[in-house]
């Protein structure tokens, strides 16, 4: 559930008040978008300010391991994982 408070976007949720202590009301709408950057965010994912900006979001992330399909890739970008997770699964 998403709660408006002025501009900010936040998300009604125990685990949200602690992140927001952690960090910028600027990343809630990434917050609130967890698990489409990871579907198993539960499972340890943790990542910096900059990394919410960044990281790809994981169905974008497989078309791009899938259309790079190949022996040697290199991912020059790679920040928090979010393609080179995918690109190791394949």
């Amino acid at each position: 559930m998403l709660l408006k408070f002025g501009f900010a976007l936040f998300c009604a949720d125990l685990q949200s008040e602690q992140m927001f202590e952690e960090f910028s009301s600027n990343i809630a709408k990434y917050w609130c978008q967890r698990y489409t950057l990871f579907s198993r965010f539960d499972d340890g994912i943790r990542m910096d300010e900059e990394g919410w900006f960044s990281v790809t979001p994981e169905p974008i992330a497989k078309h791009h391991a899938l259309r790079c399909m190949g022996d040697t890739i290199i991912d020059c970008f790679t920040g928090v994982g979010g393609n080179a997770i995918q690109f190791a699964q394949r």
